[in-house]
């Protein structure tokens, strides 16, 4: 009876063992996977960086075909057609530096929102995969502690079952003796 309720005991404490290293193992894996997501972020904010310092030097070019446009007509010295290419550039210029002001708040606003994405992923990730590593690290302990305990009761009873057998049989031997 003893013995059978041990041996479930140490069956079932094995099973749970194994259950923990398993949960461990799936873990390390949705950790890892959350890590992926955070280097494709990462990725993602790079680019939207290059995409900025791209727009920027457009913004410079423009800025140095109006100077170098303006400074033509001057040279010309023709008043009106300097008036007009000015309003001309100057109307192109507003509307493409407006188109590239809303282009880069919207990097801005990208950039931003993936930052916040990439921080929050980080940190969330990484610390509910350490809280659960944390706790199946010591209940792994704890089950492996009962294993212990249990293969030590079950090698006392193993003892003293042999020590009342060894014991039984002198008594059976004195009492054949004795007839």
């Amino acid at each position: 009876g003893e013995i059978t309720r041990l041996l479930a005991d140490n069956r079932s404490s094995k099973l749970e063992v194994e259950a923990l290293e398993k949960a461990l193992r799936d873990s390390n894996d949705e950790a890892s996977s959350l890590r992926e997501e955070i280097d494709n972020m990462e990725e993602a904010l790079i680019n939207a960086k290059k995409d900025h310092s791209a727009v920027m030097e457009e913004i410079e070019a423009l800025q140095s075909a109006f100077d170098s446009a303006t400074s033509e007509a001057e040279q010309d010295g023709g008043d009106k057609v300097r008036e007009e290419l000015t309003k001309d550039m100057l109307e192109t210029h507003s509307r493409e530096v407006a188109e590239l002001k809303e282009e880069l708040e919207g990097l801005n606003k990208a950039n931003i929102s993936l930052q916040a994405m990439v921080e929050q992923s980080g940190n969330t990730a990484a610390s509910a995969a350490t809280t659960e590593m944390i706790t199946l690290r010591t209940q792994l302990e704890q089950a492996k502690s009962e294993l212990g305990k249990h293969k030590k009761d079950a090698g006392q009873l193993q003892t003293d079952l042999q020590e009342q057998i060894t014991k039984a049989e002198k008594e059976l031997e004195t009492a054949e003796r004795e007839l």
